[in-house]
């Protein structure tokens, strides 16, 4: 034992001479090999091991202050030397920090919506809902009947109110839930009770939202048990709802308040004309399956109870083929089932990892660039003394300083990122709640990788030109005048010209088919047209007074010195809405098996397509007088014209919609959707009569107006209306051109989301391009001065030079073309639904053939630039400063 530690100590001694200091009295003496074995010799193994814990002590903390300082040195040394390199340092961070950011953005986007689960609700992950809407008496019938569910419930979502007390009152967006809702879900209340049984006897009541109680009513714990005036109507509060709850999937169907399905047609007109007993799919359904039962054999088990039901029914669709029942995740955000989410984020999951890809590879060509341009200096330095294993750590300190001040940059620009959701809420419902925040487990991969970049970028080029020649370093020269074809700068720069390009047609794909579908004419004329919205139902009107105001108001609009024309709608033009309903032609009425169609249904009055500026192709449009009459009308649009009846004018044809025969009066031009991508859909439009004012769409009746030029129609509006009713509410009016313009924001964010990451990952390709090709200057120096001094003109050494760089162009737009391909080919779905909608291809020439030609162009150019320098070089010089 005495001799195994005398010998440890000796050893430690003998290498860390002036490292060890213990106590002796009131001085510190360094512990060397003789006062160990003064120490040894005097009092044994014990005296050594009364040593050890001061030795060890001493050892540790001058290693830390030492390790601490020669990091602290090398730290200042590196902001130093990257002041002096200013460009290459910017270029770097910005670079860096655009991967980082849109990563972090991208990815936070999926987590808050796709990822995450329903705060409020508990086990979230156990809920289950159905796809696609069910009526109220199937409903009743598969929670009865099907044994599938342990808890299941239903509701209407979107539904909206006009809250208030006294006169004081907003609109609002309420859910209309089965009685056992709450108690499905598990959602809280934090004052008073949810919704239950003791509600079945139809007593008015409500539970009211936490930002509801906030905003409106200041959070007066006092309101339970108070009345609410709901759609003129009074409510009673009995509970409040937890802060974190806003309803099931808040992100498509947020709400304020919840009603129950008892609180009767009066406060809620969803429920009117016999909802309840119809079998109209109007109710969102959603349930825990029991224990044992998996979601496959609950879809098989509820999909033939749906057959069974519309077999009893009589349901004329009990024929078609398909899925009638399809479960998915319940307990999310936004509703979207397992197998899409891989379709959805396919394409941006790839783009960033293209991008943050690209920033990486560009941060290297540029260090490693940089690193063996300073081959004198480090020469210098380890002429001096200086170790290698000091000369990589400086190296490896000025790469990490760049990818941890990207990593905070980029932190910065994601935190930014999230506001720009608030520029779609104005073209969004306000049920529609876009709510993002950032995801630290993307920020922490992300800001890893960036370390991870920072650690490769500085110790690849640090070993290569530490590796160096003193006597070559020293006169600031290369080693060799030729690089290897597949070196690791070469391969740098050919991935980043490879990735960038497939990032640019594949981006390019996305932005041109936007672009293209922003083009297409709307089928109508929106100058001087204005749209209001109304609900005088949900105002607290009743039903005589909501179909007088309608009646009259036509007339009275139209009667305002300005007003060109006047026309109502159930929805306006360029609406984001589809109301999908089913139609059968004449010939199809005398068949024992009808063919039915989906076709998109719009209900108007007279005077609409004069009013909005629609073209009547042939036939006529709506007039008064067909309102009076016992037959209904319906106009549809050049589309459906043209795929019903392709081979006849369908004027005068009768037409089954919605199980109502209508004679069709003409045919008008198509009118674009106002969703993002579908252009159009088959239409058509019935003439709206009394009972359609009584049944308003959650966004109201709209009232369309003609005004002349410069006419301040919503002002004049507004006070005809109020001065019948002063006390009436308007929830929306505004032009149609701007609601257009609105509409097209999310467009125009999409491509310059998509444009600005197709440039990105060009422009870092071009940067390294550019970086390698100067490298390739100053490393061929005295070759090119040899050139020159034996007569090699200009061009020929510009051509030499560029050699390199366009072979690496050339070598990366085939492997970039490849790439794009094969990625489009793998995220088939995503891009076959884009090219039916916006008959773009990744075969289009202009993406195929116009991306790879911009894209070789630009990093030839950024090639010339660092190429140029080499004809200015001084042949005399050159070869002096070799040979010296």
């Amino acid at each position: 034992m005495k001799r195994i530690t005398l010998g440890t100590y000796q050893w430690i001694a003998q290498s860390f001479p002036e490292t060890f200091l213990r106590a002796h009295g009131d001085d510190m003496v360094y512990a060397s090999k003789e006062l160990i074995e003064e120490v040894a010799a005097r009092e044994g193994t014990r005296g050594i091991l009364r040593m050890a814990p001061g030795l060890l002590a001493d050892l540790l903390r001058r290693i830390t202050v030492e390790y601490a300082a020669e990091c602290w040195q090398d730290l200042k040394y590196a902001m130093r030397n990257l002041r002096r390199q200013k460009g290459m340092a910017l270029l770097s961070i910005v670079s860096l920090s655009l991967g980082i950011s849109m990563v972090t953005s991208m990815y936070s986007q999926f987590e808050s919506t796709m990822f995450r689960v329903v705060p409020g609700e508990s086990k979230p992950e156990e809920l289950l809902s159905f796809q696609r809407p069910i009526s109220f008496p199937d409903y009743e019938q598969i929670r009865d009947a099907s044994g599938q569910f342990r808890e299941f419930a239903a509701y209407i979502p979107n539904a909206p109110v006009m809250a208030g007390i006294g006169r004081k009152s907003e609109r609002r967006w309420a859910h209309i839930v089965t009685l056992n809702y709450f108690q499905t879900l598990g959602a809280r209340v934090v004052r008073g009770r949810a919704i239950g049984e003791e509600d079945r006897r139809g007593a008015a009541v409500a539970v009211i939202g936490h930002r509801l109680w906030r905003e409106q009513f200041g959070s007066d714990p006092g309101i339970v048990g108070q009345g609410l005036r709901l759609n003129g109507k009074s409510v009673t509060v009995v509970g409040i709802a937890a802060p974190e709850f806003r309803g099931t999937s808040p992100m498509l169907m947020s709400a304020d308040l919840w009603l129950p399905v008892t609180v009767g047609a009066n406060v809620a007109p969803e429920l009117s004309n016999g909802l309840l007993e119809k079998r109209v799919a109007s109710f969102q359904a959603i349930g825990r399956l029991k224990a044992g039962i998996g979601t496959k054999q609950a879809e098989a088990t509820l999909d033939a109870q749906i057959r069974s039901i519309e077999i009893q029914a009589g349901d004329p669709n009990k024929d078609r083929k398909g899925r009638r029942v399809t479960l998915m995740p319940g307990g999310r955000v936004f509703p979207i089932r397992n197998e899409d989410i891989g379709v959805t984020m396919g394409l941006p999951l790839s783009l960033i990892t293209l991008m943050l890809w690209i920033a990486c590879a560009n941060v290297a060509t540029l260090v490693l660039a940089k690193a063996l341009a300073r081959r004198k200096e480090i020469g210098i330095r380890l002429s001096l003394g200086a170790s290698r294993a000091r000369l990589i750590h400086q190296l490896l300190t000025e790469s990490m300083v760049l990818a941890v001040a990207g990593g905070v940059l980029g932190l910065v620009w994601a935190l930014w990122s999230t506001r720009l959701l608030d520029i779609y809420k104005p073209v969004m419902p306000g049920y529609v709640d876009l709510t993002m925040s950032i995801s630290w487990v993307a920020l922490a991969v992300t800001f890893a990788a960036s370390v991870l970049t920072g650690i490769f970028c500085g110790l690849t080029p640090a070993l290569q030109a530490t590796k160096t020649d003193l006597a070559s370093a020293l006169k600031g020269v290369a080693q060799g005048q030729r690089a290897r074809w597949w070196s690791s700068r070469n391969l740098l720069v050919l991935q980043q010209v490879a990735a960038s390009l497939a990032l640019l047609l594949i981006t390019g794909f996305v932005v041109i088919g936007f672009n293209r579908n922003s083009r297409i004419d709307v089928g109508f004329d929106s100058s001087n047209l204005y749209q209001f919205s109304l609900d005088p139902l949900r105002a607290g009107y009743s039903s005589d007074r909501t179909i007088g105001f309608f009646r009259n108001l036509k007339d009275e609009v139209e009667r305002i010195p300005g007003v060109v024309s006047a026309a109502l709608a159930e929805r306006a033009p360029m609406d984001l809405g589809r109301n999908v309903q089913t139609m059968a032609t004449k010939s199809d009425f005398e068949e024992a098996k009808r063919q039915v169609r989906t076709i998109r249904v719009d209900r108007v009055g007279p005077g609409f397509f004069e009013t909005a500026g629609v073209s009547v192709l042939s036939g006529r449009e709506f007039r008064a007088s067909d309102v009076e009459s016992s037959e209904s009308f319906a106009v549809v649009n050049q589309e459906m014209a043209g795929k019903v009846w392709p081979e006849k004018s369908p004027v005068g044809e009768m037409t089954e919609i919605a199980g109502k025969p209508h004679r069709v009066l003409g045919v008008v031009k198509t009118i674009r959707s106002g969703s993002i991508l579908p252009m159009s859909f088959p239409t058509a439009y019935a003439l709206m009569g009394a009972d359609d004012y009584l049944k308003p769409l959650p966004e109201g009746m709209t009232l369309l107006v003609r005004a002349q030029p410069g006419f301040d129609a919503v002002n004049a509006v507004q006070q005809t209306i109020l001065s019948r009713d002063p006390e009436f509410t308007f929830f929306h009016s505004t032009s149609v051109a701007e609601q257009i313009a609105n509409g097209a924001t999310i467009a125009r964010m999409v491509s310059y989301t998509y444009g600005g990451m197709g440039a990105y990952g060009l422009l870092l390709a071009a940067i390294g391009l550019a970086g390698v090709t100067a490298q390739a200057v100053v490393r061929r120096t005295k070759e090119i001065g040899i050139r020159m001094a034996l007569g090699a003109q200009p061009g020929n050494i510009l051509r030499l030079v560029m050699k390199e760089g366009f072979l690496l162009t050339a070598a990366g737009t085939a492997i970039g073309v490849a790439g794009a391909l094969a990625l489009a080919k793998l995220l088939g779905a995503f891009f076959a639904a884009l090219s039916d909608m916006t008959k773009t291809t990744m075969t289009d020439p202009l993406i195929i053939v116009g991306g790879p030609l911009l894209s070789f162009a630009l990093t030839l150019v950024a090639c010339f630039w660092p190429a140029s320098r080499s004809i200015r070089i001084d042949p005399v010089r050159a070869i002096r400063e070799e040979s010296s």
